[in-house]
């Protein structure tokens, strides 16, 4: 041909091919030659273009103008009045129809994820926002009743959303690279191979997305909730704007009130560790409960001022106040003991805001101003400080591991800090998540695993600090709310709890953290950029062969197994320049036929 290939369609024994200059080619596969080309009646440049069709006759062809608009027209029947869909303000760069050819998703320069419905009367049904970037492609979900799509983008993330609630489910991150090119997704719908800048192929698991649990409101007895802290995998504790502590049981729906005071009434801030609940309030009121009972075993104003925090140590609590005070209490005994005073260096910003323990007594506290101060027991001011460590944004929180403490700050960064004697030294600073401001806890294990939970923009994310890839990503409205998850231990044993307070409500959120790092197939094996990539065959046990086309024309065919190296069956550079599409056709013998089409 003497024009651009944009797409191609098998059927039977022909192949309709649409060109960059809005025209339909049809290529009888059997006597090689071309025996038509058909011409809309809207004469234009196209960026994309897609069809579907049984037959010809049936043949619906959506083609992305250089307008911004999606033009619809059938080759095969001239009677039909070509539509014109409008809505994007930006390029069109990709089309993709559903099975029945009833629905349609487009994608634009304008970063969105559009949904079109072409039953009766063809008008948008929804506007998915999300991509920090310009978005090359979108898909319906197999096997998901057209309710899911997921969709890539020059932000190299791969992104599924839910069509119902017009919502990301997941982000999935894990390329090296600003673009993610292609995609293709087993016949079962659960896992998405992507090739991307990096030159790497990857695989993901949409498994624990595909049938979670819906999210849940809890309307606490028509009070305001404030407060919110999980206890285990069934309840929560929510604490009122009226004072009151109510514990939520969430297979039951169950409300119990445990605890009512006008101490906390309109101010109330809250700690939980170790089978005790703190409460501190306005006026320096402090109450400590046991989560079995529910009975006070303490009660006591010693302070007189604001508690701005409460922070546990083990058996010790913290509590901080105003004027860069805050004290320690020792909960080992029956009888409580307040045991020493201690001041936070001076400071706009000046009350704990993160806290943990170490060897000999010794311990660290984070504050407002993104200051790191180390304190023994015996000493009232800090004995050594690592000042503005967040770039003067709040330390939100601490966590030890051998001699080192990992530190997390609303700037974005994971501080590794090596402690030597009474002296705290920096020794790395992690951007976990790409232009993420607000970094708000760190999880550690043995094995070495360490995972951040943060906030971007509305989504706390569950992101792997080791490689960037997120695990989870649940769309809440931002980190400034009321919230909290299950720990770190559950989380290992794949599974994501999530309370948070929106709209005077608690949000029950769960999600099932599967086997959804990305998978980096092989070292390498594209050329350079990944442009195309489709799903040749499926074996039993999740073993997948592969075709894939890059930059430099050359087409891999390769083979991956879960556990296993991917394995390059053969390769081939048949086209001149890059490999912009491919399609297979499989005939009733099992044979396939793989078509692939170039720039030049």
């Amino acid at each position: 041909l003497s024009d651009w290939i944009i797409s191609c369609h098998c059927l039977q024994d022909f192949i309709y091919i649409l060109t960059i200059h809005n025209t339909c080619v049809i290529f009888h596969t059997s006597h090689g030659v071309v025996t038509e080309t058909i011409c809309p009646p809207i004469n234009s440049i196209v960026y994309s273009a897609t069809s579907h069709g049984h037959n010809f006759d049936s043949l619906l062809v959506a083609a992305g103008l250089v307008t911004n608009q999606i033009l619809l027209w059938r080759p095969g029947e001239l009677s039909y009045k070509p539509e014109l869909l409008i809505g994007h303000e930006g390029v069109i760069f990709n089309l993709h129809f559903n099975q029945t050819g009833t629905r349609l998703v487009s994608v634009s320069d304008d970063r969105t994820v559009r949904v079109w419905s072409l039953e009766r009367e063809n008008k948008l049904v929804a506007t998915l926002y999300g991509h920090n970037s310009r978005v090359w492609s979108a898909e319906f979900l197999p096997h998901s009743n057209d309710t899911k799509i997921f969709s890539i983008s020059e932000d190299s993330s791969l992104k599924l959303w839910c069509l119902e609630r017009c919502e990301n489910i997941n982000t999935f991150i894990g390329h090296k690279g600003k673009s993610i090119w292609s995609t293709a997704t087993s016949r079962d719908g659960r896992y998405v191979y992507t090739g991307g800048n990096d030159c790497t192929l990857r695989k993901w698991d949409l498994t624990p997305f595909l049938d979670r649990m819906k999210d849940r409101e809890f309307c606490i007895h028509n009070e305001v909730a404030r407060n919110v802290l999980f206890l285990d995998t069934n309840h929560f504790i929510v604490l009122t704007q009226a004072g009151g502590l109510w514990r939520c049981n969430t297979d039951t729906n169950e409300l119990v009130l445990v605890y009512n005071s006008c101490l906390f009434a309109s101010y109330g801030v809250m700690a939980l560790s170790s089978g005790r609940v703190a409460l501190g309030g306005l006026n320096g009121d402090l109450v400590v409960m046991s989560v079995s009972d529910w009975n006070v075993i303490h009660q006591s104003n010693h302070l007189g001022v604001k508690i701005l925090s409460l922070k546990w140590l083990s058996k010790y609590l913290i509590m901080s106040c105003q004027n860069g005070r805050f004290f320690m209490a020792d909960f080992s005994h029956l009888s409580v003991t307040l045991t020493h005073s201690f001041l936070l260096p001076h400071s706009n910003h000046r009350w704990v805001t993160a806290a943990c323990g170490l060897q000999d007594g010794a311990f660290i506290v984070g504050d407002g101003k993104g200051s790191l101060h180390l304190y023994s027991n015996f000493s009232t001011q800090s004995i050594f400080s690592i000042n503005k460590l967040h770039s003067s944004n709040p330390v939100t929180s601490l966590q030890t591991n051998s001699d080192f403490v990992y530190s997390t700050g609303r700037d974005g960064k994971l501080k590794i800090i090596q402690m030597t004697g009474e002296k705290m030294v920096v020794r790395n600073s992690i951007q976990v998540y790409r232009k993420c401001k607000w970094l708000e806890g760190v999880y550690l294990d043995p094995c070495g695993t360490i995972l951040c939970v943060l906030f971007h923009g509305s989504e706390i994310l569950l992101v792997n600090a080791r490689d960037g890839s997120v695990l989870v990503s649940v769309s809440c409205g931002g980190g400034h709310r009321g919230w909290d998850i299950n720990s770190f231990e559950e989380i290992m044993k794949g599974k994501f709890f999530l309370k948070y307070i929106k709209c005077q409500k608690v949000i029950s959120v769960t999600r099932e953290i599967g086997d959804i790092c990305d998978h980096e197939l092989s070292t390498p094996f594209l050329g350079r950029e990944g442009l195309c990539v489709t799903v040749l065959h499926t074996f039993p046990c999740d073993t997948i062969v592969l075709a894939t086309g890059d930059e430099t024309g050359t087409i891999s065919i390769v083979k991956s197994s879960i556990g296993t190296v991917t394995k390059v069956l053969s390769t081939n550079q048949c086209h001149v320049g890059n490999i912009n599409t491919m399609k297979v056709c499989e005939f009733e013998n099992g044979n396939l036929l793989l078509f692939t089409a170039g720039g030049r």
